[in-house]
């Protein structure tokens, strides 16, 4: 192994050692009186120089660690500044558009009980409905999932971009409305932005008979403002998001430079991974020639302690194998039956479901630990949050 140490390190060393060579001198040596007085007197001057020396490198050390400091210090509020710009730049620059001012107009002006836009999340097809909805308290509108069956009213509109229009006794509607809704006329228009359709509009009348076409003229205007404002709402969000982790990871990275000792870095890891993902329990466990150990566990009140109960073990058939492919490893639906790699509820209630991530750490192109974070409910990490916890 190679000894980083700079020749200047052993002059302390170097120094004590010609001294104590010195008063072994003097003590054996047959000299004179006045050659032993010499002699002692440079053992000391040689001890006095490696004191000096020592002092020296103690205080170019800690001026350096206060320089370092205050340059972490600086760095990180730097970083807080501009992500407050950036942000407040985008919130003064995004659409002013009131998305339920919007829906309660058209509901008012088509005479419907309804308006409410439902988002498209493509990589798992469904529709989402969006706050703001006129005509339903928050929570009344459910996820729709989109079968892609060619009858599917709902598929004709998102392919076709046209509307559909169901009259009162007309084809029954799919079931995305609350109960009594559907019974009258029923407006699907597409929210087309920029050629792709990011959503659905659902105008619901169950007095009227049918919409007119003027009907459908505003509704699909409307439909194309909506869209517009919330598919920037969500790129702006998306945006914010990226720079509350670009932060994060800054911030993390930065503490890691500044030490190496490993309880600090993993309470600093833990603590800063809170602006990334939402979690009441995470462990980080480190693997060693086929042994896992669990280094820092944050508990129900969210302190970082170091190690847990069955804190080691072998990874071969351990929850922690699951990783050693180097992907991500995602557990829902988890009760107080199940294993859990941060830690079991404590009380498991009937119908209160948990959920586990576990991510692999790589050093050099090999698993070398992983970090799990739990969740007091069922499917808290979607499949678009891998990237970043990747």
């Amino acid at each position: 192994m190679k000894d980083s140490r700079r020749i200047s390190d052993y002059i302390p060393d170097a120094s004590a050692l010609v001294a104590a060579a010195l008063v072994v001198a003097a003590a054996l040596a047959p000299v004179s009186v006045t050659v032993k007085i010499e002699m002692l007197a440079g053992g000391a001057l040689m001890m006095s120089l490696g004191w000096i020396w020592t002092m020296r490198e103690h205080r170019g050390s800690r001026q350096a660690d206060e320089t370092r400091a205050a340059r972490l210090v600086e760095e990180k509020s730097e970083l807080e500044r501009l992500l407050d710009a950036a942000i407040n730049s985008q919130i003064a620059t995004s659409v002013d558009v009131d998305l339920k001012r919007t829906l309660r107009e058209l509901g008012q002006t088509l005479n419907a009980d309804l308006a409410a836009c439902f988002m498209l999340e493509r990589d798992i097809g469904m529709l989402r409905p969006q706050p703001g909805a006129f005509g339903v308290g928050p929570g009344s509108l459910q996820d729709y999932l989109v079968s892609g069956r060619d009858e599917d009213p709902i598929q004709r509109v998102l392919t076709t971009t046209k509307p559909i229009l169901k009259a009162r006794g007309g084809t029954a509607v799919p079931r995305m409305l609350p109960k009594g809704f559907a019974a009258g006329a029923v407006l699907l228009a597409p929210m087309v932005v920029e050629g792709d359709t990011a959503g659905i509009l659902v105008v619901a009348a169950p007095d009227r008979e049918r919409f007119s076409a003027k009907d459908v003229e505003l509704a699909m205007a409307t439909a194309s403002s909506c869209g517009v404002a919330l598919v920037k709402e969500r790129l702006l969000t998306i945006s914010r998001q990226q720079l509350k982790h670009s932060t994060v990871i800054k911030e993390v990275a930065l503490a890691v430079n500044s030490s190496l000792d490993l309880p600090q870095i993993l309470h600093v890891f833990l603590g800063k991974a809170r602006g990334v993902v939402e979690y009441d329990r995470a462990a980080v466990a480190l693997f060693d020639h086929g042994v896992y150990r669990v280094e820092a566990m944050v508990d129900a009140e969210g302190y970082v302690r170091r190690r847990a109960l069955n804190a080691e073990g072998a990874i071969a058939g351990s929850i922690f194998a699951r990783v050693l492919d180097g992907t991500i490893e995602k557990r829902t639906d988890l009760g107080g039956d199940d294993e859990f790699a941060t830690e079991g509820p404590e009380e498991a209630r009937i119908g209160h479901a948990f959920s586990e991530v576990i991510v692999p750490m790589r050093s050099k192109g090999e698993v070398v630990g992983c970090v799990a974070f739990r969740a007091a409910r069922a499917r808290a990490f979607p499949s678009d949050l891998h990237p970043v916890l990747y």
